[in-house]
């Protein structure tokens, strides 16, 4: 159970097992890494018709958690997820918790 998997009921679906690296990752110190100038690239991005102001790609703010702390996908994944609860990060349409994939974001805090 501590790989991602795609199931019907995301929402429900509860990991039990938690990386110790990633649980003493400090919100603050994630933030600093995701913002610095090697960090994500937020720019506008178009998906169809729309474009979203100020965004960023899922799979790109994965990678840069798991180049930065030495993580696995997975452990990334929660910890950006974590932002997700804390309504730091949210999908540009507000459809999705955080994945791993070709999915658009943006952060919210001062």
């Amino acid at each position: 159970m501590a790989h991602a998997h795609n199931f019907e009921d995301a929402e429900l679906f509860y990991r039990s097992a938690v990386s110790g690296i990633a649980e003493r990752i400090h919100i603050e110190a994630l933030l600093a890494t995701l913002t610095r100038k090697a960090g994500l690239q937020i720019t506008d991005r178009a998906f169809g018709a729309t474009t979203y102001k100020n965004c960023f790609v899922g799979a790109q703010a994965i990678d840069t958690v798991c180049q930065h702390y030495k993580l696995q996908r997975h452990e990334a994944l929660q910890l950006l997820d974590r932002l997700h609860a804390l309504g730091l990060i949210t999908h540009v349409t507000g459809e999705h918790r955080m994945q791993d994939g070709n999915f658009f974001y943006q952060l919210h805090f001062s």
